[in-house]
């Protein structure tokens, strides 16, 4: 099975926007081919949030989701958009795995983070806006249903 790295790399400037890196068929440990591309002295936090495999289970693919303490380094691979998440998680399980609903998990799980991380709460409070984004999302897995009896 080949391995894949899917780096988000996540910036913050009043709406989350995005670039994703991605290293294909990667020969060493994930975590050390994600930091040979990212510009380590400057980086917030990298931190794996899922992984998936396609339906042929050839390909294993790990995603990271990132962010620069100054923004970040200009990227080969550069595909900036911006992204909305809903502060809410009553949504069915989707038919395919669209990029945006890969980063959509990803940012719920930073933002479950900052209740069980204190690491990376300490890292994110450096970007104070951004902290306050993710603790506004519900961090129930989607489809997860809540309601008063």
């Amino acid at each position: 099975m080949k391995v894949c790295n899917e780096i988000f790399i996540v910036h913050f400037d009043k709406n989350v926007t995005y670039e994703v890196l991605y290293q294909h068929d990667i020969q060493i440990e994930p975590l050390n081919a994600a930091l040979e591309v990212l510009e380590v002295t400057n980086l917030l936090f990298l931190h794996s949030t899922s992984w998936r495999t396609d339906p042929s289970n050839k390909h294993l693919t790990i995603t990271w989701m990132a962010s620069y303490k100054n923004g970040s380094p200009l990227l080969h691979y550069h595909q900036e958009k911006p992204i909305t998440i809903g502060l809410t998680s009553i949504n069915p399980n989707p038919n395919e795995i669209i990029i945006d609903s890969v980063l959509t998990h990803g940012l719920r799980h930073m933002a479950m983070l900052l209740e069980h991380d204190q690491n990376v709460v300490t890292s994110l409070k450096e970007k104070p806006d951004f902290f306050d984004y993710l603790r506004e999302i519900d961090i129930r897995p989607a489809g997860m249903l809540s309601y008063d009896i």
